[in-house]
């Protein structure tokens, strides 16, 4: 009896610092929005000759501006107590996690491909892609 009391006061404990921990939603959107500004600066700095130039910087700090909105504003975030995970809907899946957040931490799934690949229809009506 005395070893289940523990085990169930150690799992407890556990359990409350998962609570504690879980990250929100705005650090979800923290972590895509990074994600999404790195793949864009890099698209850009590879499509742009001159990459350095001031077409380039713009292009990229519009195409980082879109992409952020358009992930952004579709990312679902969903607290499930102990972990927190992001969910977005694309053309091929829906609710794909790109997200996952536990002991304040968030881990992000998406790739440069996948966020070409969100961004998508917007993005290639600005001529950016």
């Amino acid at each position: 009896m005395k070893k289940f009391i523990i085990t169930l006061i150690i799992l407890a404990a556990i359990a409350g610092v998962l609570i504690a921990t879980c990250p929100d939603a705005q650090k979800h959107r923290d972590v895509v929005n990074t994600r999404v500004e790195q793949a864009v600066t890099n698209y850009m700095n590879d499509k742009n000759d001159a990459g350095d130039s001031w077409a380039g910087i713009l292009s990229s700090t519009i195409g980082s501006l879109v992409g952020k909105l358009n992930i952004a504003s579709g990312l679902k975030v969903h607290d499930c107590a102990l972990f927190s995970y992001g969910t977005v809907d694309t053309s091929e899946k829906e609710n794909q996690l790109v997200t996952l957040g536990i002991l304040n931490h968030v881990f992000c799934f998406i790739s440069e491909d996948d966020v070409k690949d969100f961004i998508g229809e917007s993005v290639e009506k600005s001529g950016l892609f």
